[in-house]
């Protein structure tokens, strides 16, 4: 895992978390 790369996988994960998160709440 190298720090570079870190930082758009986070990124990434951060727009997914949200989605998961808004999805959960209209459930």
């Amino acid at each position: 895992m190298a720090q570079p790369s870190r930082r758009p996988l986070m990124a990434g994960n951060w727009k997914m978390n949200l989605n998961h998160l808004e999805a959960i709440a209209l459930t």
